[in-house]
């Protein structure tokens, strides 16, 4: 029991040090909603090992938005990676890469080889004229 100790967060560690916990009471302290705490309030809707008294008393205090919130109601879903999202997202962006450079290359390529070749010249000239070599003569 540890009610109005103003904890907000519970972490992983915290849970797993405590095996043998059988009920959990925290109610009156303020608690955060935010991603923090998305591994304790799926744990205390999950759990059977484990009563937790008056779960859904247990209110927000931060961020303001969300004060008075119950913190059984988060949503712990925002929190989450989702991974079949981000390789749809990088696999279109190769897609698109690839589709782009094919017809770059295939419709300006000899002006890609133009300004691959007026590059290097510009390289060569700018060499050059650092070279810092004087000269003797005039070409007149």
């Amino acid at each position: 029991k540890a009610t109005g100790n103003e904890i907000d967060s519970i972490n992983k560690t915290l849970i797993q040090s405590l095996p043998r916990l059988e009920v959990l009471d925290l109610e009156k302290n303020t608690f955060t909603c935010d991603c923090n705490n998305a591994f304790f309030i799926d744990w205390a809707k999950n759990i059977n090992s484990t009563q937790v008294i008056y779960l859904n008393k247990y209110m927000c205090s931060y961020p303001p938005s969300l004060r008075g919130m119950s913190l059984s109601d988060f949503n712990t879903e925002s929190c989450t990676l989702k991974i079949d999202f981000i390789c749809f997202l990088c696999s279109s962006i190769v897609v698109t890469l690839t589709l782009l450079s094919s017809f770059v290359w295939h419709f300006l390529r000899f002006q890609v080889v133009y300004a691959y070749y007026l590059f290097l010249a510009f390289l060569y000239d700018n060499k050059k004229k650092h070279n810092g070599s004087t000269f003797q003569y005039d070409a007149f």
